[in-house]
């Protein structure tokens, strides 16, 4: 599986973890796929795209704020688990 976090850019270009709520704070999964794999790239936009929404509207609500961007991220465990996969 793997993990991903939610980032936001703030007005000034700079990133950083989202907190808030355990939804915004907690890791999201998705399983692992290969990446020729069409259908199962569509079913991950889907699922980021609609994740991704909901936190911008979480956000949005709670900081009453329009200036963040939410965006998902890959954890650096997931990024490192995949790299050594494919190099060892």
């Amino acid at each position: 599986m793997n993990k991903y976090v939610f980032m936001k850019t703030d007005e000034c270009g700079d990133d950083s973890r989202v907190y808030g709520s355990d939804f915004l704070e907690s890791e999201h999964e998705f399983p692992d796929f290969e990446e020729d794999d069409m259908a199962m790239t569509m079913a991950f936009e889907a699922w980021r795209d609609a994740l991704v929404s909901q936190a911008q509207r979480e956000w949005d609500e709670r900081h009453d704020s329009g200036e963040c961007t939410i965006f998902l991220e890959e954890t650096y465990e997931s990024q490192f688990k995949r790299m050594r996969v494919r190099f060892w």
